[in-house]
């Protein structure tokens, strides 16, 4: 039951870390389900190592630079031609070195590219989606992916907020921690290594993962 219930609150902390890794410049160490806490590329390249191939991740953030552009097919309304998709890539560094592809992925808000101009490279995006390793060699952002913000800003206009609050709480039933105080408290575990003891943790849900999947077979 123990480990039940930590497994419920480790989902609980993934879907609700606010707190701001976006200037670090080594792999985060967890998964996300924020857009204010994106992995940077390396992240997502650690990410996949733990994946065999072809192999999808759950939707991740991750946040990079377009370092190249291979295709973009704009939508035209009028015409009814052009699929909405670009085909590019995106780096730590902005440079065509240890960069990640983004396979026909849609534009910002997951709405289709309608213009060659809607990116370009220079660009800083956070691009949302299921990572995967093609064939065992092709790093990418498999098809249907979105841009959650691009140049800061996201679909609604607004820049993805930064901070996590203040940590508050001792993680008791009394006193759960609200979500910066169960990030910090993560932080300081080892990987992979379960805290010695049952967590409280208030917050507010922010995101179903996995589409909004609600398992009434498994009850969870």
């Amino acid at each position: 039951m123990k480990k039940i219930f930590y497994s419920l609150m480790v989902l609980t902390m993934t879907a609700l870390m606010v707190t701001s890794c976006e200037d670090v410049p080594e792999p985060y160490p967890l998964p996300t389900e924020r857009g204010d806490d994106p992995y940077n590329v390396s992240g997502a390249f650690a990410l996949l190592a733990t994946l065999g191939a072809d192999i999808n991740s759950a939707d991740v953030y991750v946040k990079g630079i377009i370092s190249q552009i291979d295709e973009i097919s704009p939508y035209d309304e009028e015409k009814k031609t052009g699929y909405g998709n670009a085909t590019y890539y995106i780096s730590d560094t902005g440079t065509t070195a240890h960069q990640l592809q983004v396979y026909r992925g849609k534009g910002l808000g997951g709405v289709s590219f309608t213009s060659a101009d809607d990116i370009k490279v220079g660009d800083e995006v956070i691009v949302l989606g299921k990572l995967v390793n093609f064939k065992g060699n092709t790093p990418e952002f498999t098809q249907g992916s979105s841009i959650y913000s691009l140049n800061g800003k996201t679909s609604g206009g607004s820049t993805p907020s930064t901070g996590g609050g203040t940590p508050s709480g001792d993680g008791t039933e009394a006193s759960p921690y609200n979500a910066a105080a169960a990030n910090k408290y993560v932080s300081g575990l080892a990987a992979d290594t379960e805290s010695d003891k049952d967590i409280y943790i208030k917050g507010k849900i922010a995101k179903i993962a996995n589409n909004g999947e609600i398992n009434a077979q498994y009850g969870n």
